[in-house]
């Protein structure tokens, strides 16, 4: 499948549907520009009809659009996995060659459209650094280019225009008049085309809510997505240009920068620069200093009075954010180098960072793998010296296992086969899933002849080659395992090879390990391991690691989480000597329920939890008697007595006969299996003497006899499953 874009001189239209987002549409019309600049071919926008045609690019924004719904059921697409998601989009070539571009808001709508630019060759500065995108005959997206963007690891992403003056403020004032919309239309797209999403404007000579003009700088932001915030000394959306605007003797907001003498001029200046911006998104800067890089109260002041005075600024701008805003509105504390010092206080005189009036962490959950193990984890750069050590020495074939999701081991490894003439091949499921993702998606650099299918190794020297595989932590099923056990079809191993596990045990997969250690041992070949080689490294903090985070992040509740129970202990303790209250440590289980607020943190109860069986189609429904039956069966075999009763009198017309699998072969037990029937035959007759008809009752009897007789005599214990036929 492809979708074209422009070829023959024509481009396909971009659809869209009514109640599009104006950013979505404004950034469309920028996407067809490049389309003109790349191609000559400027493509068309229009509107969504109904159905899906071949030869368009559609774009949707889920839960704005009923056409995406559409084109999906269509099309056979799932979209549920975008649901819930922040700034993700998905880049779909269709059967029909058409294009769908659909983001899970209106940020990842626009990222996926200036995708289409990425992958033309046009630069995120083509407005600003003179890099003319090369030009192009057509643009065809063929179905690898299909993708689904992933969610944003940082929340907030962006830049400051800093110092303006002269580079910047000399250029927007000759080609836009000053700090304009206009030229904010081209710093959010460049910031767009980034996957920026945040922006702290210029700030020397301008005001951005009022240089729009007016508030069009501010409305801009808003229709494309950009989060704006203020910098060091611009707290609660307003601007530092703008206090010499309004400031004045007879002005409502007073003339003097102090809290101590203009506390309610300056009180109303924040509430008014709430009230005019914070119906857009934001993130509100608290805290202050003196004007043009000055100190709050001056040299005089003490380092306490400071402190004192910056906790009553940041309590009353808090409450005019709640007043003014909202509860929930982000906020950022900017301390700037004058009065960084407030933060982090003195011997005798406790900083910002210890007050409670900063609400901070409230709840931590911090990886315990490494708890119990003191100092510091080494850097990777010690591995990727033992494997260029081991990789220069070894004149015979090389197979290393390692994690397949620790991608820039795998390019060390490649990068050292290189350096000494070796080709690389890949073995294991997950490892080649991983390594052809993470080269279509640029992760991995591996030059053009090094890496080799498998299945073609054998035509190579055992001194050329380098297998990277799957199975360091001695899964059975692994390419490890099976190469082990001479099971795998592709490698067999040879005496002499180089056997090398790029990993550490998983605390409880020491004995599977331990056990292809011995397998690769027994077969002859040289192994390489964490014990005899720095050929691992963790990816888990060790105990010095862990008391900088507890150090800097200060929570005020705790639960340690990922390893075993002594693990979990030892990050408990760990934590209480960083200060913490035990009180505030909580050490779960699956199923137990923590009831947090800002304030509180208490177990409430438990869930249902635990393992969920998956069997075939069913997800759920296999409880445990089934399991133990099937575990019965597995174990002991069973046992089958086959009977046919008259209806008239209650006699036996045929039977017992006995049937058996799984519990011992029939040819070599004739014997046993003569005794068994007559003891099925004996409790049967029991029963019919006794006047005792019912069917649960005979078969009791014939199974307690029976189960009794087998334990007595193999010392084994089947299922028996007595089946009555009457006739």
């Amino acid at each position: 499948m492809e979708a074209i874009l422009v070829k023959d001189q024509k481009a396909a239209a971009f659809v869209m549907e009514d109640g599009t987002f104006e950013g979505v549409y404004r950034i469309t019309e920028k996407v067809c520009g490049d389309v003109e600049q790349v191609t000559g071919v400027r493509p068309k926008i229009i509107k969504w009809q109904g159905e899906l045609q071949p030869a368009q690019v559609y774009v949707a924004t889920l839960g704005n659009s009923e056409m995406s719904e559409a084109i999906a059921e269509e099309e056979g697409i799932e979209l549920s996995s975008l649901c819930g998601k922040r700034e993700c989009f998905l880049f779909q070539v269709l059967k029909n060659g058409s294009l769908l571009i659909a983001g899970s808001d209106k940020r990842g709508t626009i990222y996926g459209l200036f995708h289409i630019s990425e992958l033309m060759g046009v630069s995120p500065f083509v407005h600003f650094a003179d890099v003319v995108p090369a030009p192009q005959k057509e643009i065809i997206f063929s179905e690898k280019d299909s993708m689904q963007s992933k969610e944003p690891s940082v929340k907030y992403r962006g830049f400051f225009i800093n110092d303006e003056w002269p580079a910047f403020g000399n250029w927007t004032f000759s080609h836009y008049g000053g700090f304009t919309a206009e030229m904010y239309d081209l710093i959010f797209e460049t910031l767009l085309r980034l996957k920026g999403n945040y922006l702290w404007p210029a700030m020397w000579t301008s005001s951005f809510s009022l240089d729009g003009p007016g508030e069009e700088n501010a409305r801009l932001a808003d229709c494309y997505g950009i989060v704006m915030s203020n910098s060091h000394h611009e707290p609660c959306l307003r601007h530092s240009e703008e206090w010499d605007l309004v400031r004045g003797e007879d002005s409502v907001y007073g003339n003097e920068w102090s809290y101590l003498t203009n506390r309610e001029g300056l009180i109303r200046y924040w509430r008014d620069g709430l009230l005019r911006s914070g119906k857009y998104e934001n993130i509100i800067t608290i805290g202050m200093r003196g004007e043009r890089d000055s100190l709050m109260l001056g040299e005089d002041a003490s380092l306490e009075q400071n402190i004192s005075l910056l906790k009553e600024i940041i309590t009353e701008q808090r409450k005019l954010i709640r007043e003014c805003v909202g509860e929930n509105e982000p906020e950022m504390l900017a301390l700037y180098k004058e009065v960084e010092a407030y933060y982090y206080g003195d011997e005798t005189t406790p900083g910002l960072k210890d007050w409670d009036g900063l609400d901070g962490v409230t709840l931590m959950l911090c990886d315990s793998t490494n708890a119990v193990r003191p100092g510091y984890t080494a850097s990777e750069r010690v591995v990727g010296q033992t494997i260029e050590n081991i990789f220069r020495n070894s004149k015979n074939r090389i197979i290393i296992a390692t994690f397949s999701s620790n991608v820039h081991r795998v390019q060390k490894i490649i990068e050292n086969a290189v350096k000494v003439g070796r080709k690389v091949a890949v073995s294991g499921r997950s490892m080649e899933n991983v390594v052809a993702l993470a080269i279509e998606l640029g992760y991995l650099n591996i030059p053009a002849g090094t890496l080799v299918d498998l299945k073609m190794t054998k035509n190579i020297p055992d001194d050329k080659l380098v297998i990277i595989t799957t199975g360091s932590q001695g899964e059975p099923m692994s390419a490890l395992s099976r190469i082990a056990s001479g099971e795998h079809k592709a490698v067999k191993l040879k005496k002499g090879d180089t056997v090398i596990l790029s990993s550490t045990p998983i605390p409880g997969n020491e004995k599977t390990v331990s056990n292809v250690v011995n397998k690769l041992f027994e077969k002859g070949a040289e192994v390489i391991y964490s014990d005899i080689a720095d050929i691992h490294v963790s990816g888990h903090a060790c105990q010095e690691e862990l008391k900088i985070i507890h150090g800097l992040l200060k929570p005020r509740f705790f639960i340690p989480v990922h390893g075993e129970q002594r693990h979990l202990q030892a990050h408990s303790r760990l934590a209480q000597t960083m200060g913490m209250d035990p009180k505030n440590i909580f050490i779960s289980d699956i199923g137990k329920v923590l009831e947090l607020t800002k304030a509180t943190c208490k177990w409430g109860g438990t869930v249902p939890s635990g393992r969920i069986l998956v069997d075939g189609t069913g997800v759920g429904d296999v409880g445990s008697v089934v399991l133990r039956d099937r575990k019965h069966l597995a174990q002991d075999g069973m046992l089958v007595v086959v009977v046919n009763i008259s209806s008239e009198d209650g006699s036996v017309i045929t039977g017992p006969d006995i049937i058996t699998r799984g519990f011992v072969y029939v040819k070599e037990s004739e014997n046993l299996m003569e005794e068994l029937r007559v003891i099925a035959a004996h409790a049967i007759d029991r029963c019919s003497q006794n006047g005792r008809s019912d069917w649960s009752v005979l078969k009791a009897n014939i199974k307690n006899d029976l189960s009794g007789y087998l334990f007595k005599t193999t010392k084994r214990n089947p299922m028996i499953l007595p089946v009555i036929m009457e006739i």
